[in-house]
């Protein structure tokens, strides 16, 4: 039910179709699209839009193995639960389009450093998760919303502003932390495992408090 209750959610309120089964967008007609009210060529799709949640409640542990949301009762209950369907539909949007910009974004990183930044291509999960919170504790986010949280199109404008979130503020948690123990002795010896964990992204978010005032904001 909440997955009908997400598709009725994204279509009246951006007009975007939620394809919670593989394939079924390509399958309608213009006319199908035209009595459904969907104004927009691009479908949110069931997959990126669970590692969304993921992303945005920082569990970064589990968006490797995906599989696990939709086979743990408890999991998907957790990911799916009827709090998102009052979350604002352009907040939702704003960090689900990230996915498609990681690897841009991982590669500007390394750019500022890349024998520092290397690991970085290891930690695209960890990325997402900080840019959600960073984009939710951001002071002008309304207008992001207005901006560029109605449209699948993921605009030249939008990729700037999340290319600066992750330059100098996501680039800073991480390289910060890596710095000191225990980390630093698992990079030394090429151990990124725990680029990850909950608990590191816990405490990137900890430090982002201390800096910038964070605090942990989910999709709902």
């Amino acid at each position: 039910m909440i997955q009908l209750e997400l598709q009725d959610k994204f279509r009246e309120d951006l007009g975007i179709y939620y394809e919670r089964q593989e394939k079924m967008f390509e399958s309608l007609s213009d006319r199908d699209l035209e009595e459904l009210e969907i104004s927009q060529w691009k479908a949110i799709e069931l997959l990126r839009l669970t590692k969304t949640f993921l992303a945005a409640d920082g569990l970064t542990d589990k968006m490797s193995n995906i599989r696990q949301v939709f086979e743990n009762d408890n999991i998907y209950d957790q990911v799916f639960n009827k709090s998102r369907l009052s979350c604002d539909s352009r907040k939702i949007l704003l960090c689900y389009k990230i996915e498609r910009r990681l690897r841009y974004l991982v590669e500007a990183i390394i750019e500022k450093g890349a024998a520092k930044y290397a690991f970085m291509m290891r930690a695209r999960n960890l990325l997402w998760g900080i840019l959600c919170q960073a984009i939710l504790n951001d002071g002008d986010l309304e207008w992001y919303c207005e901006e560029y949280g109605r449209s699948l199109v993921l605009e030249s404008d939008y990729t700037e502003w999340l290319t600066q979130l992750a330059t100098s503020r996501a680039r800073i948690l991480i390289g910060s932390l890596i710095k000191d123990d225990p980390y630093a002795n698992y990079a030394k010896d090429e151990n990124y495992s725990f680029l990850k964990t909950q608990s590191f992204y816990k405490k990137c978010m900890d430090l982002a408090y201390d800096k910038w005032d964070w605090v942990i904001k989910k999709l709902k």
